[in-house]
């Protein structure tokens, strides 16, 4: 089975990626410390290393469904056996009922979409009681990508990353549709856990 390009930073031999992402992993359970859900969506769930991570700290106390556009992607997570379900749709456009989970999860995508209004009101439609989003802090990682001679020529962008984020504007974005209960900052990552 061939790999997504997702999978690249996640397996990367890179220590400061490897500490990244730790760190990463380890804020994402921070922000969820206290609050009770018994069914989660990881929407945009890749090749499932968010959702993985969840099953480790939390168990099976969950039930956890997993959605994403990529069907190379589906295929990959569906190996790694952790979901109780895997559907493939459009963020836009989720096949579910309104309030149908208590923790819609969904990091890493809203940088690559063209209408991240329409995300957002998606994935409040569908959530019973949380969201949890993150995006990357795109100026800090445009400057770090021209520091390691990547995509100079375009001035430090990711090809695939259509929204630039900074804090203050993702804030305000996501505090149209959620009640913002907390914000952590894993380096390049802004982490926000939302409330109905």
């Amino acid at each position: 089975m061939n790999t997504t390009s997702n999978c690249a930073k996640y397996h990367s031999k890179n220590i400061f990626v490897q500490i990244g992402l730790r760190r990463f992993f380890g804020n994402v359970v921070q922000a969820l410390k206290g609050i009770q859900f018994n069914s989660v969506i990881d929407v945009g769930c890749g090749e499932g290393f968010v959702g993985s991570h969840l099953r480790k700290v939390y168990k099976n106390k969950f039930f956890l469904k997993g959605v994403d556009k990529n069907y190379e992607a589906l295929q990959i997570a569906d190996s790694v056996e952790v979901f109780d379900g895997l559907v493939q749709a459009d963020i836009y456009q989720l096949p579910f009922k309104d309030v149908s989970f208590d923790l819609v999860v969904c990091t890493e995508v809203l940088e690559h979409l063209l209408n991240v209004e329409s995300a957002l009101q998606e994935l409040k439609r569908i959530s019973r009681k949380y969201c949890l989003l993150s995006v990357p802090a795109e100026n800090y990682l445009r400057f770090c990508r021209i520091l390691g001679l990547k995509n100079v020529a375009c001035l430090g962008r990711h090809p695939e990353h259509l929204q630039s984020f900074s804090r203050s504007f993702f804030c305000s974005i996501v505090n149209r549709y959620f009640n913002i209960q907390s914000i952590r900052v894993s380096f390049p990552w802004i982490i926000i856990l939302g409330s109905k």
